[in-house]
């Protein structure tokens, strides 16, 4: 394994109960040149029976789709599918699978978990330090870790991402997290609509619309040489994901009659790899840090718009 994928990580701690409730490690690996990833996974968690369970897992993603299947594994090779068709049930891991799932199971348990002397899992201390969970509840999600995927998994599988008290907890918690997340959007949006020289100078807003089944923005502009300019609004980081999107995006833009219109990605944050996968496609960028978003509103003393960032 040459490239060491980014392991996502979401851990559920009761202090007062069982401890781990789940802890989840994965790692999502586009399959070659399809529009599709494999999510390879660990976890070790509560199940209904009393038992601890510590397993792998195989997750299908399909871009423009979602998850489509659930596979476990216990021990060398794969099960039965549990959500959809994966392929894989029946046959044996690959190696080269198997040094991934290594490294994915290594990441949970040197940095987060440990065994009690009883065998059980747990956290270790530092992790408990950092999580501040040494006296209370805690539902942690490592950075990018898709949420749905639990919500995908949890029907089909035996472990629980809510416990007791705090079922209602976690749920209020994500839906404060969405209504964030959904206000950001709805401001940097207003941002760009006010500001548009953070795009580009001499620009003239001609519509707003909202595209696609999330309801992302895309801003119709007027250059100053009279040339339409769509601007794609995300205020999430644009990742792989998202290329084939804004590629059917521009398809759309380049089928008008005028075959004019321009199409630039307007985000706070892009990757390097992601630029130049834009570039190729010769679809332009424009990448607005939040920090340089937050000074700029600032700088104008905006501060309704300030504050929503």
């Amino acid at each position: 394994m040459t490239v060491k994928p980014r392991v996502k990580i979401a851990i559920q701690y009761d202090p007062e109960g069982r401890g781990v409730r789940l802890a989840l490690a994965y790692c999502r690996i586009r399959r070659r040149s399809e529009p599709f990833f494999d999510l390879y996974g660990t976890c070790v968690g509560y199940c209904g029976g009393g038992a601890y369970g510590d397993f792998y897992f195989h997750v299908g993603e399909q871009i423009g789709v979602g998850f489509v299947s659930f596979t476990p594994s216990f021990g060398g090779g794969w099960h039965e599918d549990r959500i959809g068709v994966s392929g894989f049930a029946g046959q044996a891991i690959a190696d080269d699978i198997s040094e991934l799932l290594d490294y994915v199971q290594g990441r949970l348990w040197t940095r987060w978990c440990c065994s009690t002397e009883e065998g059980n899992p747990d956290l270790r201390t530092a992790a408990k330090r950092r999580l501040d969970c040494e006296t209370q509840p805690v539902f942690y999600t490592s950075p990018s870790f898709n949420e749905d995927l639990l919500a995908f998994l949890s029907p089909k599988w035996g472990i629980s991402v809510s416990f007791g008290e705090v079922e209602g907890g976690w749920e209020s918690q994500r839906q404060e997290r969405l209504a964030r997340k959904r206000a950001s959007r709805r401001g940097f949006v207003a941002v760009l609509v006010k500001y548009p020289q953070l795009i580009e100078n001499g620009l003239r807003l001609l519509s707003n619309r909202a595209v696609g089944p999330c309801g992302r923005s895309i801003l119709i502009f007027a250059d100053s040489q009279g040339v339409e300019l769509a601007v794609a609004c995300q205020w999430e980081p644009v990742t792989e994901r998202d290329v084939e999107r804004i590629k059917g995006l521009e398809r759309d833009l380049l089928s008008r009659e005028n075959g004019r219109t321009r199409l630039v990605v307007v985000t706070t944050n892009i990757d390097p790899a992601v630029q130049q996968l834009l570039e190729r496609a010769s679809i332009s960028w424009r990448e607005i840090p939040s920090g340089r978003l937050h000074q700029f509103l600032n700088d104008e003393r905006d501060l309704d718009l300030s504050e929503v960032f």
